[in-house]
């Protein structure tokens, strides 16, 4: 069990991480998922030089995705990743989604997600800081995003690691 995250600024594109989502139907007749997308990219990058993109189509005001690896949080005191925003906005549009725990990332659903943090709160890149000291051994550890608004959005993040006190 790695006691560090594996791949965390994407410079290997999604190597050792899972994507995950939960997503309603697309407003009106039909069945389909709201359109979303989980990829690698290189404008931009707050360590090295690629990141992971998140896209969510906003039309049904709802939505999560991210991505997850399994991680030995014994000796971490806080998960800390970065997430980047084009512009500042008083509109929140999506907010930062994160999960520390036992359940495997296929069995994540939007409501066990730290949706408390907003993404439009900044601009350009910002780092969060997530205490998982409480936790004791192997936990899958996902990162992502959520989405609140009618509108198609993007944000990238990179950098996810783990903070220890020693």
């Amino acid at each position: 069990m790695p006691t560090t995250v594996q791949n965390g600024s994407f410079e290997c594109g999604l190597d050792s991480w899972m994507i995950g989502k939960d997503l309603p139907e697309e407003p009106g007749d039909s069945s389909d998922k709201i359109d979303h997308s989980v990829k690698t990219v290189t404008r931009k990058a707050s360590d090295g030089c690629a990141s992971v993109e998140f896209y969510l189509d906003g039309s049904a005001d709802d939505g999560t995705i991210w991505v997850a690896q399994t991680v030995d949080l014994s000796d971490a005191d806080s998960v800390l990743f970065d997430v980047y925003n084009e512009q500042k906005s008083f509109n929140i549009l999506t907010q930062v989604a994160f999960y520390a725990g036992s359940k495997e990332s296929d069995e994540l659903v939007e409501t066990d997600f730290d949706r408390s943090n907003d993404v439009e709160a900044h601009s350009g890149w910002k780092t969060f800081r997530y205490d998982v000291s409480d936790i004791d051994g192997a936990a899958t550890v996902a990162v992502g995003m959520n989405i609140v608004w009618e509108t198609g959005v993007k944000h990238m993040y990179d950098n996810i690691r783990l903070q220890t006190s020693e």
